[in-house]
């Protein structure tokens, strides 16, 4: 099984959800009440930042993480990707949306405990087990 940190390396440019905008997403509309709260303003990353690549194997599939993190250690993006087909887009759009909760002051530690986890506590998806090395592997 690799669990290893490769030296830092470029992801793909932009940051999920870009498709070239800048800026907020706006209101959502609360659930189940009809009023609406405002989001907090997105915390953009540097177009040029440094980036770390992981490869870990989660369920018999191998994935490649890439994450990006802000000058004071918070981690701010994450692109997942499977090696072998079989895995499926949810896991990649999972990424997208927690890198978008990241860059809207979502913790990680908030993020990593509100995924599903597994009759004995461990990650049931990829994106979980990722959040899970990332915190057994602090100073990578």
């Amino acid at each position: 099984m690799l669990s290893q940190w490769d030296t830092p390396r470029d992801c793909p440019s932009g940051t999920p959800g870009d498709a070239g905008q800048t800026g907020q997403l706006g209101h959502l509309g609360h659930l189940g009440q009809g009023g609406t709260e405002a989001m907090s303003e997105r915390q953009r990353l540097p177009n040029r930042r440094g980036s770390e690549l992981l490869t870990f194997d989660h369920a018999g599939f191998q994935y490649v993480a890439c994450t990006s993190r802000y000058g004071d250690g918070r981690l701010g993006e994450i692109f997942l990707n499977v090696l072998a087909r079989g895995g499926t887009p949810i896991e990649i759009v999972a990424a997208i949306v927690a890198s978008i909760a990241l860059q809207h002051g979502a913790s990680m530690e908030a993020i990593r405990h509100a995924l599903s986890r597994n009759s004995d506590g461990s990650a049931s998806g990829p994106l979980g087990a990722l959040l899970d090395k990332i915190v057994a592997e602090p100073d990578r």
